[in-house]
């Protein structure tokens, strides 16, 4: 009996030593892709180049966290980062931003391409 409590209670150890590590191993393989693209909100032309940035949060009991995936639009307007696949329509918000332009956000939709237009600064 006090063996299975002494290896409980390293098992127990290890683990919140080493969450940071688990958590990320746990949280890389929820990712999905999701897909969009980034227009001007006057004109509908694309903006290539814009940084597009998707924060995820996991729910996990034992290893909850945020994490973030980044990327760049490109000539098309077009771009693709990993979201969290826990919660299809809450799971992860997408913001892009853009010189010039003020910057826009969306909630990730997985099974539909986003679009995320973005609206000329100072005007």
């Amino acid at each position: 009996m006090r063996i299975l409590l002494v290896l409980a209670v390293v098992l127990a150890v290890f683990g919140y030593a080493n969450r940071d590590r688990l958590a990320h191993w746990a949280a890389k393989d929820l990712g999905r892709p999701v897909r969009g693209i980034v227009l001007d909100a006057r004109s509908g032309e694309p903006i290539a180049g814009a940084v597009v940035t998707s924060t995820n949060t996991t729910r996990s009991l034992l290893f909850p966290r945020t994490w973030q995936d980044e990327t760049r639009t490109n000539a098309r307007g077009e771009f693709t980062v990993q979201g969290s696949s826990e919660d299809e329509y809450e799971g992860s918000l997408i913001e892009a931003t853009a010189e010039g332009y003020e910057a826009g956000s969306a909630s990730a939709r997985f099974r539909e391409r986003m679009v995320i237009p973005l609206r000329p600064a100072g005007g």
